[in-house]
């Protein structure tokens, strides 16, 4: 089917009940997010004019990317699916766009070779592909995350494992999902030496999303660390507060 967002028509395959199935993934409820993406990007480059490159990092039909580059990016798009990589290209060229196609993992791309953006967009948690999308970042990290249970503490052990946090299922629950992400990015980020610092964050129906500017330099990194921290929290009497420090 033909999609229209933005600037952009695009093709991606029919899937009943709202992007599921075995197609290349496409999930019309986040055209918010896509239109947020493109809005932040445009401010993101009249601040930091110096910023070119954009990576698609789990393009799927392309979309993302497509939009990316009719705004003017120099746009790579990713996907190890075979069906993906055509329909990406395909896309492109129906939109008479410029852009280059990997076929390949992303995590074996963003450890290879960076670029000024970086979007992370995957279905489900972005920590497989979070080490190699700080690698491959120079300036702006975008990281979207759909698995909100167990970022919010309805699955409870998970969210542990995934996110070495301690997330709890409250009624503020969408806010604690964004915040154990941003925890979990800044803390990949230091190990490297890199201060990941929000410049806009959203909890949006059923994912997370997160925009991180890049600093280099262990002092700044130690910063973003000492930023961290907990919140103290009573289900019965509604009493909270938050200490920094992990």
């Amino acid at each position: 089917m033909r999609v229209s967002e933005g600037q952009v028509t695009v093709t991606v395959p029919e899937q009943p009940d709202a992007g599921t199935g075995s197609e290349v993934f496409f999930n019309p409820v986040q055209e918010l997010n896509r239109d947020l993406t493109v809005a932040t990007l445009r401010a993101y480059r009249e601040r930091t004019p110096r910023v070119e490159s954009y990576l698609d990092a789990t393009a799927a039909s392309g979309i993302r990317g497509v939009r990316a580059a009719a705004d003017g990016w120099e746009t790579s798009l990713c996907d190890v699916d075979d069906e993906a990589v055509a329909l990406c290209r395909s896309n492109l060229d129906d939109n008479d766009l410029d852009g280059t196609v990997h076929h390949e993992n992303a995590n074996v791309l963003m450890h290879s070779e960076a670029f000024d953006v970086v979007d992370l967009d995957p279905f489900g948690t972005p920590i497989p592909f979070a080490d190699a999308a700080v690698q491959g970042t120079k300036h702006l990290l975008c990281v979207t995350a759909t698995d909100t249970a167990p970022l919010c503490g309805a699955h409870f052990e998970s969210g542990v494992r995934s996110y070495g946090a301690v997330p709890r299922n409250t009624e503020f629950h969408p806010e604690m999902g964004l915040r154990v992400l941003l925890s979990a990015m800044v803390r990949t980020a230091a190990r490297y030496d890199i201060a990941a610092r929000p410049v806009l964050s959203h909890a949006t129906n059923h994912y997370v999303r997160t925009y991180l500017e890049f600093d280099h330099g262990a002092k700044v990194a130690n910063d973003c660390i000492d930023d961290l921290g907990h919140i103290y929290y009573c289900q019965r009497c509604l009493w909270r507060e938050s200490e920094r420090g992990l």
